[in-house]
């Protein structure tokens, strides 16, 4: 079980475009992640990698494996040792095979994309990453999903319910913050349909058109959102619950998309919500600071969440850390630390 309490650690969410694609790509159980660049570049991120799933306790590593280029495919071109590793990486009978490209290969000029397009017997798909043209992590997240999606059509349409889209892989609270989707969703009696993209196989990622929702970790800049609407016809509601005000909403719009009547929804999660405030009622009155201030999109939520406890956001507040916590129990976890501040 991880213990780890400060909010510094709740997440690895920054890095360079190929963290942010590794990030995606590596959660596929049945795919093998490729980088095709030099053996440090993949050093360097498949140590973090480890360095983060041996903080939650998981000891087995995602199949990941590099061209390794060196100064002569540096000076002539990496196109045939990328040729190579798909063909070694398809020999271990993945069921898609992820090739993410570096810096190095962008320079050097390789056609990735055209190798990936060969006839290869499964889906070999290409991710750029090469970030010095300008990216970050969050761009090669997005672009992981996206190039993704193109697993979509390899399998069954069947499905329904809700599509989970885009959750931090690297975060420490990745599955509490989907057992409180989960509980959501169960209480107006819509399954989940597809976590996309999280431990799904990518043999059961056909599934995530046959959904009726799209709901989106987050999408700050619309682009995730407005690709999988136009090109699935799937409506989408971006951003997971914070606060009593963002749970509320959640059900509300679930309910009003499938048809449900949440009064009662509504009334259960309101109750749930009181009874947290009850269990952190010492801490009411009491004058906070959010550090690092909540975003202009979160600020809403956060209000709720501190009148709901009974407290009071000012500049001149005791300073608490903000999470943006999701759901009841992510504000339970950032309630524990607050009150250790506000009594310290």
């Amino acid at each position: 079980m991880n213990s780890k309490t400060s909010l510094s650690n709740t997440c690895r969410y920054e890095g360079c475009t190929l963290t942010g694609a590794l990030a995606v790509t590596a959660f596929v159980p049945d795919g093998i992640s490729i980088i095709h660049g030099p053996s440090g570049c993949a050093h360097h991120h498949v140590s973090l990698l480890h360095s983060t799933l041996m903080q939650y306790d998981i000891l087995p590593m995602p199949r990941i494996m590099t061209t390794g280029l060196g100064e002569r495919e540096v000076i002539f071109g990496g196109e045939e040792s990328l040729l190579e590793t798909i063909a070694a990486a398809i020999e271990r009978s993945p069921h898609a095979v992820f090739v993410i490209s570096t810096c190095v290969t962008g320079t050097i000029g390789d056609d990735t994309e055209g190798i990936c397009r060969n006839e290869w017997g499964i889906p070999v798909i290409p991710i750029d990453c090469a970030g010095f043209l300008g990216g970050t992590f969050s761009d090669g997240f997005s672009r992981a999903l996206i190039g993704l999606s193109t697993l979509i059509g390899e399998g069954s349409a069947e499905g329904e319910g809700v599509n989970i889209v885009g959750e931090r892989n690297l975060e420490v609270e990745v599955e509490e913050n989907f057992r409180e989707v989960h509980r959501i969703l169960e209480a107006l009696d819509i399954p989940v349909n597809v976590r996309f993209v999280r431990n799904t196989p990518a043999s059961g990622l056909g599934r995530f058109a046959g959904g009726n929702v799209n709901l989106f970790r987050e999408d700050p800049g619309g682009a995730l959102s407005g690709f999988f609407a136009e090109k699935y016809r799937i409506p989408g509601i971006v951003g997971f619950p914070i606060g009593p005000a963002g749970s509320c909403r959640l059900i509300r719009r679930l309910g009003g998309m499938f048809g449900h009547d949440p009064t009662d929804a509504i009334r259960e999660e309101e109750a749930q919500w009181q009874e947290l405030a009850a269990d952190f009622s010492d801490l009411r009155g009491g004058r906070i600071a959010l550090q690092p201030p909540a975003t202009a999109g979160e600020w809403a939520d956060a209000v709720s969440l501190a009148s709901c406890i009974g407290c009071t956001i000012t500049n001149t507040g005791i300073p608490v850390p903000w999470n943006g916590p999701i759901g009841i129990g992510g504000a339970r976890r950032m309630l524990r630390i607050w009150r250790r501040r506000m009594y310290a």
